[in-house]
């Protein structure tokens, strides 16, 4: 999974809609290698525990959730 702000800055996601660009992505033959998008503030529950996936922006307000709940991790690139 991908958050839509990270995939911004990779050039292949229009802006308007916040979808991939597939004329880009089918041109480079990667439409099935990309990930699926979220929004920078997704979560979901993995193992019993709740994972967020986010950028940069999202990191304070998940590190203060895990200090709170040690069933909490986050991941980001």
């Amino acid at each position: 999974m991908q958050d839509i702000n990270t995939a911004l800055e990779w050039g292949l996601l229009n802006s308007k809609t916040m979808e991939w660009e597939l004329q880009t992505v089918q041109e480079l033959e990667i439409e099935t290698r990309l990930p699926e998008l979220v929004q920078p503030e997704y979560s979901c529950e993995y193992r019993n525990m709740a994972v967020s996936i986010g950028t940069v922006d999202t990191i304070v307000s998940a590190m203060g959730s895990i200090s709170l709940d040690p069933n909490k991790f986050f991941i980001t690139n």
